[in-house]
């Protein structure tokens, strides 16, 4: 992963977070919920409330479908990042992923809140009519990052 600002050895929420963003790099679940809190809430815009994940359990159900899991390779590009006093870590993103012999690439900013050093509240924002675009030029209509599993069948995830 490819860090655009030299991390400051007492800046441990900020490690964190990029160890998180790293883990999905590597396609490692297991560090990735090991990151989070038991009540970690992922909102991911523009998606709708209903979509906002809540819960280790449900965040290991939906992202074991996610392509940070089965792509041949993932890249969580870090642009930028800063923290403030809160325990806010702000990140500007370019993530990456390897689909059917193609690079998918998503620019995203987003923040985390750590609470005792995990990620606690996670948010992204970015740009899903560009995304759209490009997934249906390229992959076709209808395609989704997300792979079906059990999750979907329970409607905690649509495709997208």
């Amino acid at each position: 992963m490819y860090l655009a600002k030299t991390l400051k050895r007492e800046d441990k929420e900020t490690a964190v977070v990029l160890k998180f963003l790293d883990a999905q790099s590597k396609r490692d679940l297991d560090l990735m919920c090991d990151l989070v809190t038991d009540d970690i809430v992922y909102i991911n815009e523009p998606h709708p409330p209903c979509r906002t994940i809540k819960g280790r359990d449900m965040f290991r159900d939906v992202f074991a479908c996610s392509p940070c899991i089965w792509c041949s390779e993932a890249n969580l590009e870090v642009l930028f990042y800063s923290r403030s006093k809160d325990h806010t870590v702000f990140t500007e993103r370019l993530d990456q992923f390897l689909v059917n012999g193609k690079w998918l690439a998503i620019p995203i900013c987003g923040y985390f809140k750590l609470r005792n050093g995990k990620i606690h509240l996670w948010k992204d924002y970015w740009d899903y009519s560009k995304y759209r675009t490009f997934v249906d030029k390229t992959y076709g209509p209808g395609f989704s990052l997300f792979r079906k599993n059990i999750v979907e069948q329970e409607n905690l995830v649509s495709n997208d």
